[in-house]
């Protein structure tokens, strides 16, 4: 535990919804249950979150400094594979941000 809170996201960024998966397969179970016809359904937190909103979240939890780091564009990749993804799909994910 580094006290270190990465991110893709620019500073400044807009604040983004966030969803825990836990209520996105809750919403899921839901919707495959009921008999309307299918539909496309947005699901969307009531706040928006940012990088230093969620490490200051995590400072406050864990009760010690948690610092936002934004790793060189040109690292994404590799951070991505080291975590597990195969190279196509790491190349995809960092093309999205």
């Amino acid at each position: 535990a580094q006290g270190v809170c990465p991110t893709f996201l620019a500073e400044g960024a807009a604040p983004r919804s966030m969803i825990a998966t836990r209520d996105i397969g809750r919403e899921a179970a839901r919707l495959l249950t009921e008999a309307a016809a299918p539909r496309i359904v947005q699901l969307a937190s009531a706040e928006g979150y940012t990088s230093e909103g969620a490490a200051a979240a995590a400072a406050a939890v864990l009760e010690r400094e948690v610092t936002v780091v934004r790793p060189p564009r040109a690292a994404w990749e590799g951070i991505l594979a080291e975590a597990g993804l195969g190279a196509p799909t790491a190349a995809l994910i960092a093309e999205m941000y």
